[in-house]
């Protein structure tokens, strides 16, 4: 076990990007959803801040390193984690959802016996799912979500950006709806965007609204309730203007008045552009800057 030292802890000093907020304000007589979002930061072992991305008009961040949430040491990262802390048992996961899915392969799972041997993970596997169709601009996705996650599962719409969803409730377990989600990849679902996905296929001029599909899904599980939520307006998604990449020195500076938030996308408007930023990829990284977010309430 690593051993966390003052000279561990002065890496976050300025602070450290740890984690994006959303908060979300449904509107079910329209089925809408309202969302404010957030970046947290971290200084110490114990003072966290937050830094209200519609609140505040302007960012400006100057990125290091990225650091190891639990040791502080400045690593090459694997979900916030350096490779000796993630490979502590508390995070195993689900082999469900591994990518060499056992799914179908005469393995099963039960609540009592699951093949993880993380009788956490079952409680969660073994409790109700929805499957959905969501669009962001162009592409079509399909994915798959717990109906109780904390918060809502309307998050996971949320983080992801999507304009609108279809949802299908009423799923018993992680297995049942699953099979249900390979089912639709097979006639060309995709489960995944990219950040570049998102913004190559995001447009100001959106196709037919995928609102058809409700009804299509209804005849397909007339046991399960279907949903309707729009969740973020149709826009044209700026470009990228830097990629981050865990083994460059160089400094990474966003800066500029904050146009707009969709998920973890930030556009960014300065004098001579409009650029995005994938806040996924700015997760764990040092702030180099004094950023003057410590008097963000």
């Amino acid at each position: 076990m690593k051993e966390i030292t003052g000279e561990n802890v002065s890496n976050i000093a300025n602070g450290v990007i740890r984690g994006i907020g959303y908060k979300i304000e449904k509107n079910k007589s329209k089925n809408t959803v309202k969302t404010l979002n957030n970046l947290w930061f971290q200084y110490n072992y114990t003072e966290f801040n937050r830094f209200d991305l519609q609140a505040n008009k302007f960012i400006d961040i100057k990125l290091g390193n990225t650091v190891c949430c639990k040791c502080y040491t400045p690593s090459l990262l694997k979900e916030g984690y350096c490779n000796e802390c993630y490979q502590m048992s508390e995070f195993k996961k689900c082999l469900f959802l591994q990518q060499d899915s056992f799914l179908g392969k005469g393995i099963t799972c039960t609540k009592d016996d699951p093949p993880c041997n993380e009788f956490k993970n079952a409680e969660y596997c073994h409790s109700e799912h929805i499957l959905y169709i969501g669009r962001l601009g162009n592409e079509e996705k399909v994915g798959i979500s717990r109906a109780k996650r904390k918060g809502s599962y309307l998050q996971r719409f949320v983080e992801q950006g999507l304009n609108e969803v279809i949802v299908v409730r009423g799923f018993k377990s992680l297995q049942e709806v699953q099979s249900q989600e390979i089912e639709l990849m097979k006639i060309g679902f995709v489960d995944k965007l990219s950040f570049v996905d998102k913004i190559n296929n995001s447009t100001d001029n959106p196709p037919s609204s995928i609102i058809e599909y409700k009804n299509v899904l209804a005849k397909k599980y007339p046991d399960q309730k279907i949903e309707y939520w729009s969740i973020y307006d149709d826009i044209a998604i700026p470009p990228a203007k830097f990629e981050l990449h865990p083994t460059s020195d160089e400094i990474k500076h966003i800066q500029g008045k904050i146009k707009h938030i969709q998920g973890s996308i930030l556009i960014i408007e300065t004098e001579n552009e409009e650029y995005s930023v994938n806040l996924n990829s700015i997760l764990h990284h040092q702030i180099l800057n004094k950023h003057g977010d410590r008097e963000v309430q």
